[in-house]
């Protein structure tokens, strides 16, 4: 049975302070950030591969930040995707969505995986590892944590959105495969698109 890995959603609560990071300083500050811990994750990423994880430096790094059971026969971890999606994000789209979409990306991912494996629940039929009940959570804490964080920064965008975003990240959550990725894109392009149209 799958179990919840503690150390790694305490340290995936970093996402929330790099996303508060972007909304308090520059475009060239947070881009400049974000690379750097790019090719720090991509570096041991490959280091740990090239040594077939003999490597000692790379073992003790990655027990700092554990590797899901997913990513232990992949190159690339999800940190570095997240790092290289965040830097095409920041290029891409408006400040309030990078910072909206990475919020969800937390909040969703960790109730889905909290609540999904804490409380046994009919699975989904596209993938047995997921539940409908962590499904839902996180589609709720979405919601939560989107609301909550427009109030907080005072962002222009809409609350409805936020329900179509959440709706977008949890979908995004139920995949067996780069789900923290889905999850981080599928809510970005649902608030661009809402809001786009919103806008008229």
């Amino acid at each position: 049975m799958k179990k919840i890995s503690w150390l790694r959603k305490f340290e995936s609560a970093f996402i929330i302070i790099f996303a508060f990071f972007y909304w308090y300083t520059t475009k060239q500050i947070f881009l400049v950030a974000s690379f750097c811990l790019f090719f720090l994750f991509i570096f041991f990423d490959f280091y740990y591969s090239l040594s077939k994880g003999k490597s000692l430096l790379a073992r003790i790094f990655f027990k700092l930040y554990p590797h899901k059971e997913e990513e232990v026969n992949r190159i690339i971890s999800d940190p570095s995707l997240f790092f290289a999606s965040i830097i095409a994000m920041t290029l891409l789209f408006s400040k309030e969505i990078v910072v909206l979409s990475t919020i969800l990306l937390f909040s969703v991912d960790a109730f889905e995986q909290i609540f999904g494996i804490s409380f046994k629940g009919k699975s989904l039929p596209w993938n047995k590892n997921k539940t409908y009940i962590g499904t839902f959570t996180g589609f709720v804490a979405g919601i939560f944590f989107g609301f909550f964080s427009i109030y907080l920064l005072k962002m222009t965008i809409p609350y409805s959105i936020m329900i179509i975003a959440s709706f977008a990240a949890a979908i995004g959550g139920t995949s067996s495969k780069f789900d923290n990725t889905l999850i981080h894109w599928l809510s970005a392009l649902a608030i661009f698109s809402s809001y786009s149209v919103y806008l008229g």
